[in-house]
């Protein structure tokens, strides 16, 4: 009987973010009678911490403040016992403390994975630069390889210092099957959200943080409205609830309030995304956005604004605008939820067809 191949993951925390949902579908995905994975978690279980322990044993640790040198320690001891074949580091604080304790205890392999795009560096935290910094000069020696999640992403990370001769490029797989077919739950959704069968909708997932820029997709909602007044907005994701002042107040702004509806996380994203006419991305900074990969292969057609691989990902299939302008992004919507609706359902069956050749899970992770 053949030795299980042992991979332990240290990652910075557990909430619902891109790295760390491809933390999960990579431990689903994997074949368990060749890996044996094990999770450690620097920041608590998170929102994620159950999904994960489904595939996998989790060590949930607390690295702040006056417990820091005491959690290392046990990060340390974790290696030791568990004697990995790989370690897999994800997110700057997983990659720092990962490494560090790595060199402590053993000599499996180390691997660091990049999810970030760091397309405007100025507006990541000093802390996050600072750190950022010191893995670039230590990337040629440290690491046995180095994973970025897009070609953008591989790109900007070599621009800021990281070694190039151990980096390769693995795109952010989308588990096409999972958000097929839900037109039949999407309809319900919109019934239950009392959205006419025929009014247009205009969805956008994500969390509430600076790099999505949801003041371009209020401000370019504002201008929809103006012209098509019977769209409605669908928001889901962390923070994206009424009870967030900053977002109810882009809400308040608007002269038709009842048209926006923030949904909070969900956890029926294939109907989310089958209930939209199109699906949005208006970020400032992205890396390998899973939300388009997800809304294509649901057969919804998508609009973003130019970051990471975005335009790659989409192809012929939607549009991409630049970033940071609401009038643009305004003025794609309105084309594509003007378009005739069998245009528009051919170009998401184009768009389906697209991740599936392109983007699936299991063929970026073969």
């Amino acid at each position: 009987m053949h030795r299980k191949i042992k991979i332990l993951h240290i990652i910075s925390g557990l909430r619902t973010g891109g790295a760390e949902i491809m933390l999960c579908r990579t431990l689903e995905q994997s074949d368990p009678s060749v890996f044996s994975h094990r999770v450690v978690s620097l920041r608590g279980r998170g929102a994620l911490g159950d999904r994960v322990e489904r595939s996998c044993d989790l060590r949930a640790m607390d690295f702040k403040g006056p417990r820091l040198p005491l959690e290392f320690g046990r990060l340390v001891r974790e290696i030791r016992r568990f004697e990995p074949d790989i370690i897999q580091t994800w997110l700057c604080h997983g990659t720092v403390f990962g490494s560090a304790a790595a060199s402590l205890a053993g000599s499996a392999k180390l691997v660091w994975t990049i999810h970030t795009g760091m397309a405007d560096a100025s507006r990541v935290k000093r802390s996050i630069r600072f750190l950022t910094r010191g893995l670039a000069a230590v990337s040629g020696f440290v690491p046995d390889q180095i994973v970025a999640c897009s070609k953008t992403a591989a790109e900007r990370h070599s621009e800021l210092g990281f070694s190039t001769d151990r980096m390769t490029v693995i795109p952010n797989g989308t588990p096409v099957a999972e958000f097929q077919g839900a037109h039949r739950e999407g309809r319900a959704l919109r019934i239950s959200l009392g959205i006419p069968p025929h009014a247009p909708v205009v969805g956008i997932a994500g969390r509430w943080t600076p790099e999505k820029d949801f003041p371009t997709f209020f401000e370019a909602a504002r201008l929809v409205q103006e012209r098509l007044p019977e769209t409605r907005f669908l928001l889901c994701g962390s923070d994206l609830t009424f009870e967030n002042q900053a977002a109810n107040a882009f809400v308040e702004q608007s002269p038709l309030q009842d048209r926006f509806l923030l949904l909070g996380l969900r956890k029926d994203m294939p109907a989310f995304y089958s209930a939209c006419s199109l699906v949005t991305l208006s970020s400032r900074s992205e890396a390998f956005p899973l939300v388009l990969g997800e809304a294509m292969a649901a057969g919804t057609p998508c609009v973003t604004t130019d970051v990471g691989d975005a335009r790659d990902i989409v192809g012929d299939t939607g549009v991409v605008v630049p970033t940071r302008n609401p009038p643009a992004l305004s003025q794609a919507w309105t084309d594509l939820l003007t378009l005739d609706p069998m245009v528009r359902e051919e170009l998401g069956q184009r768009a389906a067809a697209r991740i599936e050749g392109e983007y699936c899970l299991d063929r970026c992770m073969s």
